[in-house]
């Protein structure tokens, strides 16, 4: 609940701080190898620095055949990167193409600091 959510960004004043997805989806757009994303984006603890300052990249599983390809795309609508900065918590959404004639079996969701994956969350969702 949304309740649960705020709570815990409240946390623990002394806690490490943490940082999670949730709610992450993946929805058709209406357009052919076009999808929707979006998904709730928290800090939680005040250890160190309170702000996330990091970037978000997707990872899709694509079937083609009987191959499967790992796509890495590091953008929002078509964007090479995209930085994401929040304080406590941000909603989070866009839009990304299947490549190829594959069929989108996963979708990944990554939120990066400083190189390191400090949240991920992968959904499986079988799309044609």
């Amino acid at each position: 609940s949304e309740l649960a959510v705020f709570e815990s960004l409240a946390g623990n004043e002394q806690a490490i701080p943490s940082i999670s997805i949730s709610r992450f989806e993946v929805l058709g757009s209406g357009e052919p190898r076009l999808f929707k994303y979006r998904f709730l984006a928290t800090k939680s603890g005040s250890g160190g620095e309170r702000n996330f300052k990091g970037r978000l990249e997707l990872v899709l599983s694509v079937r083609n055949g009987d191959q499967l390809d790992i796509v890495t795309q590091s953008g929002k609508d078509g964007e090479l990167s995209y930085p994401l900065h929040y304080r406590f918590f941000k909603r989070v959404d866009g839009k990304f193409f299947v490549p190829g004639q594959g069929i989108l079996e996963a979708v990944e969701a990554r939120l990066l600091e400083d190189g390191q994956i400090r949240a991920l969350q992968r959904i499986n969702v079988i799309k044609r």
